[in-house]
């Protein structure tokens, strides 16, 4: 759910200067966001993983600054997982945007509206269902990512699964002997 809000917040946006804005480096943005359609998860979280690690181009300052790191949390998590679902929400949410008839936004500017309220009042609600299949596919996609999230917050464990060695067919006693309390016993 964080990753598919995260989405919504950077995503429409994107979706919206994509779709109506004219401005140098467009084709380069469009490239950036499509990128993880087309690179493997798992070298996208190895990019992650470069880019906000401790050493970072972004985790460094953070890491400076206070102390902090992202990557190896959930944060991590949330962020690879809104990363590799952002490409199908600007997709999808662009083309419901240049789907609007722009006669319609031209009528509200000429009834005095800003920009700013043509956009809230006019085009999101016309791009709506747009809008609402394409938070569906990054809902989807992010829920059943898996490649790049498991790069990125690998040190994170929770302490309710237990973390059995997968060498069982190696032991001597059978592997229904293992104790859920007691991963280490596997």
């Amino acid at each position: 759910m964080a990753a598919t809000a995260l989405n919504a917040l950077i995503g429409i946006p994107i979706a919206y200067a994509l779709a109506r804005r004219r401005f140098w480096g467009k084709s380069l943005v469009d490239l950036l966001v499509t990128l993880p359609l087309i690179l493997p998860p798992t070298v996208v979280g190895y990019y992650l993983i470069v880019l906000l690690g401790r050493r970072g181009l972004l985790g460094a300052p953070l890491y400076n600054a206070t102390g902090w790191t992202v990557a190896f949390t959930w944060y991590a998590a949330v962020i690879a997982a809104t990363v590799m679902a952002l490409p199908l929400l600007v997709r999808t949410v662009r083309a419901a945007i240049e789907s609007v008839d722009r006669d319609l936004e031209r009528a509200a500017y000429t009834l005095g509206r800003s920009e700013l309220r043509t956009v809230l009042e006019v085009t999101l609600p016309l791009a709506r269902n747009g809008i609402l299949a394409g938070l569906v596919l990054a809902f989807a996609r992010a829920l059943g990512e898996f490649g790049a999230t498991r790069g990125a917050p690998r040190r994170y464990r929770s302490p309710s699964i237990p973390r059995c060695r997968p060498a069982r067919a190696a032991r001597p006693w059978p592997w229904w002997w293992c104790s859920p309390r007691s991963p280490a016993s596997c």
